[in-house]
């Protein structure tokens, strides 16, 4: 998500870089969405975009260039770092199956996170209540 932002601040900061990683990511994203199976079958995110990540640091680092005032960047390390975490969180559903191979529709996602609230609310009330 720091990488949107980030195309915009790259093309003030590094002029000579936008152009190709702004061609490169249109490409890419064209010849992604016109695969037959562009959603990469059962795999844990879109593993077609692995190999722009490289790319996407560019732009990501002139976002994280631009942030100046201390909240700001509070605020943004937080981000990342419960994006991270949120991922992590995922992709252990992934490997332990909770997520299942096809997918999940939106109510079945919302379910499971519902029942690990439950189970952190639960814990919590048997540790802290006598």
């Amino acid at each position: 998500l720091l990488a949107v932002p980030g195309l915009f601040f790259l093309r003030r900061q590094v002029r000579e870089l936008a152009s190709p990683v702004w061609i490169y990511i249109i490409l890419q994203v064209y010849i992604i969405s016109s695969y037959c199976y562009w959603w990469a079958g059962g795999c844990f995110g879109n593993r077609y975009f692995v190999e722009s990540m490289p790319v996407l640091a560019l732009p990501v680092a002139a976002c994280l260039n631009r942030i100046s005032t201390r909240p700001a960047k509070i605020i943004t390390g937080s981000f990342m770092v419960v994006s991270l975490l949120f991922t992590c969180f995922l992709l252990k559903m992934y490997y332990t199956r909770e997520i299942p191979f096809g997918g999940l529709d939106a109510q079945a996602f919302f379910d499971i996170l519902w029942l690990r609230k439950q189970m952190v609310l639960d814990w919590g009330r048997q540790l802290f209540v006598p």
